[in-house]
């Protein structure tokens, strides 16, 4: 089956290229449109136009209609010289127009009455504001990509200075870099380069590598021509993803040859001591490499190169809670087992002073060593073919990453390769364009911890990576987790193709893609036996035992595709009316085996029918195919409505906004988590204290023997379960603003922004203990996850931004959103790792009382960039010249009020019984690190029976907020003529600039020893400087 849809798929992208029509979209391109009319304002049917790329001189050509109108769709990313020809009129001629990918541009043209022999030459300048349709746009070109305080050259860092636009912050090793697009969630955003999927977690949206292992995300700086985020009310032709879409377009070689050397290091001399750390380790992180571009055959064919390496040796800064020497000691007497020593081997001793002389637990910080590798190859062919422009773009890299996340002596260990390649043709004819493309993605990964390896000491494995020691738990105590774990065992594959046709006022676009997420995520975790007081341990009585079943090696996939119409439309010179609908079919979750002969090798996602959706979990209509969980969907239609009416005579001031409905296809980390080997063993499930005395469960115990236990059932015993008719999430979008040019290079832009989530998946706990007895409502089954549409999120906000294009030496940016987001249990649609989930539901059947804050909610946001060429001074000196000229700095200032935060307990939530005084006013500082008073809390008694609180806390999902954030990213950089045509180029880039301590992670959890107080900021100042080669 998976070799017949690879074939399908190469004949279909081969069709695609013999037809003349393959390449980008419009995520990819721009739109250049345009009214070419007389001095008495006539319109000017017949008009010759053309529109050459600077660099390649490739010339487009098309005839003004009835209308005077013309349109150039799906313009590759360049620099552009517009000509216009009519006999009885002077030749109309504009250069040096830059036009970005998902651009919009549409302007009148005044043809001055003379010869065809005589030229009107101006300086080119793309409008300011978009008169052409609504969507909003973020966006940054190669002159900012180069200049702005870029850290560790990483372009994402320098992307998220905009508005409705917060992110969720690369973590190394815990957590990839993501946006959140007006209050939709971290996996609402679809990520492509030249057009290809180029998403790090395939079947989730994630910029960076899954868990964020690597530094170049999507493409090495050095390689990037433009990047885009668009987000809102989009055209037709945007699908796949509800919130919007991250761009990034390669470079291209041209007719004359161009590149670059480089060399960044950063390291411990210069950066500062990382705040909770009490001495600078030493550290040193070196980045190389270089591009080249140019002709293979002038005019026809070129090429462009880059390849970015770096090598990193350092240290994390690390808060740890460890038992104290009382403790182990009694770990050690009641627990007398090899597996025991093991297990403390990891823990180092406490260094920080004890909360008590009898405490159990203590606080150790310190450095822990990490490093990370990677050898990043770009690069491009474009081939000017048939009057069209044919593109081929590969990637290759292999980042590796070592970092301990939860204590020391415990790295977690990343190895990876990544490939990406696309094929891009656009062609005009006339008033047709056709424009498709073809590509491929694989982000191939093995993640484990040292701690997967501690195995049984006294038998062998017999089911691989099924004997490894499980960690001991204990409330307060930091975890060391130990999991193999591999990910995107098959590449995805996507197709898309593109036609649009003028025709007096209006541009109709139309189009289809097929899109075939695939991977694969064999896994095995250790787990973990859990003690919940201190006799517990005494008397080896767990709390509870964890069981996962592991994944065996396997692969997956789905088949979606879609179809779209869109018609822009002209009514009169001021108004503008964007009518789009949209189709896509999204198909389930279909895993398979690639040892299915092993009797443990098989593989499903185990799903019952019949779900009673009473108090007693009864499942009536019995075990669903393997193959087909839950239904696919196959009708998803999606109307989008926008306009643009322009409110003076120059289209400086323009109306927008619109309407419309985007879905999203099914998140695979949701599946993959409920993978499982047979219907008889649960993939996943807690073993309660009442349930392990009955089987009689203590440590030591190991995941292969339960397995063999649950084998041993004579009924089916699954775990978690899925709402067999669940459907693809969506987002209704909705906005309405103004655009305004106040000067010829100074935009503002003001509007509200609103989005409405609707179906997004949820994730809740079925059939959990009583919280009294301990007895599950019904006792024939365990418990486990059970996933449906339950999830709602509604975003409001207000948008606006000031940007100067660059005048006098200066361009800036100020950006600010007020907004608010709220959903049941954090607003994304990935319910596992890497999406937004927080939180929980404390009573299955009573979901809307935990109406809350989503994550990554901020109330106010503020974002600015600058960029200014300080003039030189003594110019008429050549010393002057050289030492004084050339200089430029370079900043990035954000501002926001603090994330959500959730309060919880051993069992459950306490309750909250002083609101205005939870948060300490006079947090925080040197010594000071209390932010939350834990006087404000009141914790619930644990039930022994049940694990859980006696009753639900009165507390909500998110009634918090976290510390503020504030910082400043500074670059100053110079640049040395050092011959004709060749620069060399001096930069240093600060990371925190003002060195401002920075307070990021708060512990949550009223049962533990840190309760309330700072554990974490987001770094100190990091310096780094840069020297650079162009020619």
């Amino acid at each position: 089956m998976r070799s017949n849809i690879c074939r399908t798929f190469l004949v279909f992208a081969a069709m695609l290229i013999g037809m003349a029509s393959a390449s980008l979209a419009q995520r990819t391109t721009a739109t250049f449109a345009g009214i070419v009319i007389d001095p008495t304002s006539a319109v000017l049917p017949g008009a010759e136009v053309q529109l050459i790329n600077e660099g390649t001189n490739n010339v487009t050509e098309k005839l003004t209609g009835e209308t005077g109108e013309f349109v150039f769709d799906y313009v590759p990313v360049g620099t552009y010289t517009l000509k216009i020809t009519l006999a009885g009129f002077k030749t109309y001629e504009s250069k040096g127009i830059p036009l970005g990918a998902a651009q919009s541009v549409r302007r009148t043209y005044t043809l001055a009455v003379g010869e065809i022999t005589d030229n009107v030459t101006v300086t080119g300048e793309a409008p300011l504001v978009n008169t052409l349709s609504p969507e909003q746009r973020v966006g940054m070109d190669t002159l900012e990509v180069r200049t702005m305080p870029m850290i560790n050259r990483d372009i994402t860092s320098i992307l998220n200075i905009g508005t409705g636009l917060t992110t969720r912050p690369q973590v190394e090793g815990t957590q990839g870099s993501k946006f959140r697009l007006n209050g939709l969630g971290s996996t609402s955003m679809a990520v492509t380069a030249n057009g290809t999927d180029a998403n790090g977690n395939p079947g989730s949206p994630t910029i960076s590598g899954y868990y964020g292992y690597t530094k170049i995300n999507v493409m090495s700086s050095e390689a990037v021509g433009e990047m885009q985020i668009v987000k809102g009310v989009t055209p037709a032709e945007y699908g796949m993803a509800m919130g919007g879409q991250l761009s990034v377009i390669t470079k291209s070689g041209t007719n004359a040859w161009h590149g670059s050397l480089f060399h960044r290091y950063e390291g411990s001399v210069l950066s500062a001591r990382p705040q909770f750390l009490a001495r600078e380790n030493n550290a040193v992180w070196n980045q190389f490499g270089g591009s080249l571009g140019g002709p293979v055959k002038r005019d026809k064919v070129f090429f462009f190169f880059a390849y970015e390496g770096y090598r990193q040796r350092g240290v994390v800064a690390m808060n740890a809670t460890v038992p104290t020497q009382r403790f182990r000691d009694i770990f050690t007497t009641s627990l007398p087992f090899p597996e025991t020593q093991l297990w403390l081997k990891f823990y180092p001793l406490p260094n920080q002073p004890l909360t008590a002389s009898d405490a159990v637990i203590g606080t150790w910080i310190g450095p822990g060593a990490r490093s990370a590798n990677d050898d990043h190859v770009d690069a491009k062919i474009d081939v000017l073919l048939g009057g069209g422009n044919l593109s081929t773009t590969l990637a290759v890299s292999h980042p590796d990453l070592s970092v301990p996340v939860d204590l020391p002596t415990n790295p977690r260990a990343f190895t990876s390769r990544w490939r990406r390649a696309s094929v891009n043709y656009v062609l005009g004819r006339g008033p047709w364009t056709f424009s498709s493309r073809a590509g491929y993605n694989i982000a191939r990964l093995w993640r484990v911890q040292d701690w997967w390896y501690v195995n049984d000491p006294k038998k062998p494995e017999t089911i691989a990576g099924m004997r490894n020691v499980k960690y001991i738990s204990y409330p307060g105590l930091t975890a060391v987790r130990g999991e193999s774990h591999v990910r995107s065992r098959h590449p995805t594959y996507m197709a898309e193709q593109h036609v649009g046709y003028m025709h007096g006022t209006h541009s109709t676009k139309f189009g289809g893609m097929l899109y075939l997420p695939s991977g694969g995520n064999p896994d095995t975790d250790a787990g973990n036996v859990a003690y919940q007081t201190l006799p517990d341990v005494m008397t080896n009585t767990p709390s509870s035992i964890s069981f996962d079943s592991g994944r065996p090696d396997h692969t997956w996939r789905f088949v979606n595709f879609g179809f779209f119409a869109q018609d822009d439309w002209r009514v009169n010179r001021k108004l503008v009316l964007n009518l789009g609908v949209r189709y896509d079919r999204f198909g389930h979750f279909v895993p398979k085996a690639l040892h299915p002969k092993d009797p443990f090798g098989t593989i499903g996602v185990f799903n019952l029918d019949g779900f009673c959706g009473c108090p007693d979990f009864v499942w009536t209509g019995g075990l669903r195919p393997t193959d087909n969980p839950f239904k696919s969907d196959n009708f998803s239609m999606a109307p989008r409505f926008g306009f643009a009416y322009t409110l003076d005579n120059r289209g400086d001031f323009v109306m927008r906004g619109g309407y419309g409905i985007n879905f999203q296809g099914y998140d695979a980390q949701t599946f993959e988590d409920r993978l499982g080997r047979s219907p008889k063993i649960p993939n996943n499930r807690p073993v309660s204290r009442v349930e392990a005395v009955q089987l009689g469960w203590k440590f030591p115990i190991y995941q292969e023997d339960m397995l063999m236990y649950f084998a041993s059932l004579p009924n089916i015993s699954v775990g978690a379960l899925i709402d067999p008719n669940l459907k693809p999430a969506y987002a209704m979008n909705y906005t309405l603003g103004f655009q305004k040019a106040l000067t010829s290079t100074l935009m503002l832009d003001t509007s509200y922004v609103g989005t409405r989530g609707v179906k997004f998946p949820m994730g809740r706990t079925y059939n959990q203990v009583d919280r009294l007895t301990g007895i599950r409502p019904n006792p024939s089954m365990g418990e486990g996850a059970y996933t449906d549409n339950s999830q709602e999120t509604v975003f409001h906000s207000w948008q606006t931004s000031l940007k100067q294009r660059m005048r006098r030496g200066l361009l800036f940016g100020l950006n600010y959103t007020w907004s608010k987001a709220l959903s049941y249990t954090g607003g994304g649609t990935a319910l596992v790792a890497g999406g937004d989930t927080a939180g929980g539901i404390e009573d299955f059947f009573n979901v809307k009382i935990e109406r809350s804050l989503s994550v990554g909610d901020v109330a106010h946001d503020f974002s600015g960039d600058f960029l200014y060429e300080i003039p030189t001074p003594f110019k008429n000196s050549a010393i002057g010249r050289h030492v004084l000229g050339g200089w430029q700095i370079a900043g990035i200032v954000r501002g926001t009020t603090g994330e959500p935060l959730k309060v919880t307990q051993t069992g459950g939530r306490p309750d909250l019984i002083d609101i205005p005084g939870a948060v300490n006013k006079n947090c925080c500082s040197f010594g000071n690190l209390q932010y939350l008073n834990r006087d404000a809390f009141a914790l619930l008694p644990v039930v022994a029976a049940s694990g859980r609180t006696a009753r639900r806390g009165h507390e909500s999902n998110s009634p918090l907020r976290g510390p503020g954030y504030s910082n400043l990213n500074l670059s100053l950089g110079k640049t040395f003529p050092v011959g004709e045509g060749r620069t060399l180029e001096l930069k240093a880039d600060a990371q925190n600039a003002l060195n401002q301590t920075q307070y990021a992670v708060v512990s949550t959890n009223l049962s533990y020893v840190q309760f309330g107080q700072i554990t974490a900021t987001n770094g100190a100042r990091a310096a780094q400087v840069q020297v650079r080669l162009a020619f």
